[in-house]
């Protein structure tokens, strides 16, 4: 799990400013990211707790399988987290080969606000060798000036990634410790192309567990990510605003006190996802 993105963005922004914006998922677009009735091995799901200071403030839920009769890996996430009366929701699906080359991804975003206006971004994108075409949608809901969609157009290079992948392309190369992973990868939220820099930068023992540290800059944002072997993150950090976000064993925990919207994620994962195939979950019985 990488965090980055609008939501990344609009969380500093906003908590320096003080507020915290938050994004509700654009349900309506949910139907083009319906889940594919192939045949899937589950190689992580789980939920995560976001904090913020120490605050509970949401929820992450990640969901990475490989398509066996595709030979395609499929990533899913859903973002969602609650300040006062402002919702945030980010979600992403994404396909790519065997070898990690692009194949399409759909971003959703929404931003209802404290104010009650509600922003949204939309974008479906499909690549073709080194070639990104796709369409992006945003605006401001009920809003009477309607923004045209926006064609977007990219030149990717062979080694190109879908950001989403780092993990897996990162244990793909060879995971070792004190490596440099030096690539460039798709941002989901915006459809652009950005170098970026990880490090495998020794290991931590975090609950009893020997994790790996993965320093990550990208976007010229830093991120940590403490991993196992098999690329299963037991927690992240966003050092600059002091989010963390943590995997933990149930629904319950990770999302206490916030909306859950079940249709949503169904639609989404095609079920709801129970958050038992990570290594959290399995070790613990």
């Amino acid at each position: 799990m990488i965090v980055k993105g609008e939501l990344l963005q609009n969380l500093h922004f906003n908590f320096k400013e003080g507020v915290l914006k938050v994004k509700l998922l654009f349900v309506l677009v949910l139907a083009s990211l319906c889940s594919f009735n192939i045949s899937a091995k589950t190689l992580f799901e789980g939920y995560y707790k976001l904090d913020i200071a120490g605050k509970h403030i949401g929820y992450v839920i990640q969901k990475y399988e490989f398509l066996k009769s595709k030979q395609q890996y499929k990533s899913v996430y859903y973002v969602h987290f609650k300040q006062g009366t402002a919702e945030t929701t980010e979600a992403v699906k994404a396909l790519a080969q065997k070898d990690f080359k692009p194949i399409s991804f759909q971003y959703t975003y929404r931003d209802k606000s404290p104010s009650g206006s509600t922003k949204y971004k939309v974008i479906d994108a499909n690549f073709k060798g080194l070639n990104m075409t796709g369409i992006m949608n945003e605006g401001t809901l009920n809003s009477k000036k309607k923004s045209p969609p926006k064609q977007l157009t990219l030149k990717i290079r062979k080694d190109s990634i879908l950001s989403t992948f780092l993990i897996h392309k990162i244990l793909a190369t060879g995971l070792k410790n004190k490596t440099n992973y030096a690539y460039n990868a798709v941002a989901e939220e915006n459809g652009n192309l950005y170098s970026g820099y990880a490090k495998i930068n020794g290991t931590e023992v975090i609950s009893g567990r020997t994790l790996y540290k993965v320093e990550n800059n990208f976007k010229n944002a830093a991120f940590v990510n403490h991993m196992d072997s098999f690329g299963h993150v037991f927690r992240f950090l966003s050092p600059s605003i002091n989010l963390r976000g943590t995997l933990v064993k149930s629904p319950a925990e990770a999302t206490k006190g916030l909306q859950m919207d079940a249709k949503a994620l169904k639609e989404l994962f095609g079920a709801v996802p129970t958050g038992k195939d990570n290594n959290l979950v399995k070790k613990s019985n």
